[in-house]
């Protein structure tokens, strides 16, 4: 049993190792400075329920004095908004390298006295329980193997009538994932472990935070690459380009409102509030 735990925790500190230095390596391009304007003005004003993030805005409203808790954190860049739009923020990362991007982002921007990073994995971490809004994305799938014993550490961070939101890429269809997964001119670029919640992880999901909510997301708008890049793209862009994106987004949500067609979504929101 004793090999066992220490078994359990080699491969625990080896997991941190491996996403701790991948994502340090990807700090290392991040442009640090302000918040783009056009990126404030779009989650302060749009509530698209069509565009993933724009829907999770909606669903946390008005961010004024709001304690969030940014699971996952990476480099800031929801942290930070989230900051300058009002709200106190706590980030949390495995990646020393984010982190130290984090902190500088939350200092250009003016929100120093509003964030706090805490660099941790988070099954160490000792968080507190008076949270407003939990809130992640894309985190989960890079904690596949420590869901069971993660999930309810988050939910304990979370206040009673506290929301949670989280942004994930699923997989509910095998088939199309290794369709995809042969298609050698789509660029992926990912951990070595990491891959979509399937149906079973989900389930883990609602387990801790019954009464859990899903919308459902990329359809077509797995397309949106070819139109856009960088990390203000869709602000950056150009009419055209703006109104592709817009009208995949409002085809997927469409068409993702037929229960048939959801398993071929390639990510979802999981949301929901505590029980009181």
């Amino acid at each position: 049993m004793e090999t066992q735990i220490q078994t359990g925790e080699d491969q625990r500190r080896k997991r941190w190792e491996q996403e701790a230095a991948f994502f340090d390596s990807e700090a290392e391009r991040v442009d640090i400075g302000p918040v783009d304007p056009r990126v404030v003005e779009r989650y302060a004003t749009q509530r698209r329920t069509s565009f993933s993030k724009e829907f999770r805005y909606q669903l946390i409203g008005n961010l004024k004095g709001r304690r969030i808790l940014d699971v996952g954190c990476g480099d800031g860049e929801n942290a930070i908004t989230l900051a300058v739009l009002g709200a106190t923020v706590v980030g949390i990362d495995v990646s020393p390298g984010a982190i130290d991007v984090c902190r500088r982002r939350a200092e250009v921007n003016g929100v120093g006295d509003r964030t706090e990073f805490v660099c941790s994995p988070l099954e160490t971490a000792g968080l507190p329980g008076d949270f407003d809004v939990l809130w992640g994305e894309a985190i989960l799938h890079h904690l596949i193997p420590e869901l069971d014993s993660l999930l309810p550490r988050m939910n304990d961070c979370l206040r009673p009538g506290g929301l949670f939101v989280f942004s994930e890429p699923v997989n509910l269809a095998p088939g199309l994932r290794r369709f995809r997964e042969r298609m050698t001119f789509v660029p992926t670029h990912a951990t070595p472990d990491e891959r979509p919640l399937e149906q079973a992880e989900m389930e883990k999901v609602r387990a801790v935070f019954p009464g859990m909510q899903i919308q459902w997301y990329r359809l077509f708008s797995r397309l949106d690459r070819f139109l856009l890049n960088g990390q203000t793209a869709y602000e950056g862009a150009g009419l055209l380009r703006r109104a592709l994106v817009d009208s995949l987004a409002r085809t997927d949500q469409a068409m993702l409102a037929l229960p048939m067609l959801q398993r071929y979504a390639g990510a979802a929101v999981f949301f929901g509030t505590k029980a009181a």
